[in-house]
């Protein structure tokens, strides 16, 4: 499969590791090989575990798996955009309905309700 995989015998564990060899720094253990029910017999690597190794390989996939990939990507990228989109049109409005309503009392001669709430003023102590 690849030329950085090895299956070497971890005394510690006193099982057999696949590893793989990185440019810089010690080799990475990826799976480890045991007999059944981990009896502590041994086994070389068979097909149930090269299919393991397999499916943690990020390049070993098909042009079609992948375009496919990209295309589901591309197509929720699209609908949260448009979800977005719809979201900052109606925030944009919110506060465009206030400006719109003060805008139009000045041109009706001002008065009516303010878009705010009005707080009355209420004096503290004596009042002259």
């Amino acid at each position: 499969m690849d030329r950085k995989l090895d299956c070497v015998f971890h005394p510690g564990i006193e099982k057999f590791i696949v590893t793989y060899k990185r440019a810089t720094g010690a080799a990475v253990p990826i799976a480890r090989l045991a007999g059944r029910e981990d009896n502590g017999e041994f086994r070389q690597p068979c097909e149930r575990d090269l299919e393991f190794i397999k499916s943690g390989d990020m390049t070993n996939t098909t042009i079609n798996e992948k375009l496919n990939k990209t295309a589901r990507y591309m197509e929720g990228f699209r609908e949260k955009a448009k979800k977005d989109a719809k979201e900052q049109i109606r925030y944009r409005t919110l506060d465009d309905k206030i400006q719109l309503t003060e805008a139009a009392k000045a041109i009706d001669g001002g008065g009516g309700k303010s878009a705010f709430r009005r707080i009355p003023y209420k004096p503290k102590g004596k009042v002259f």
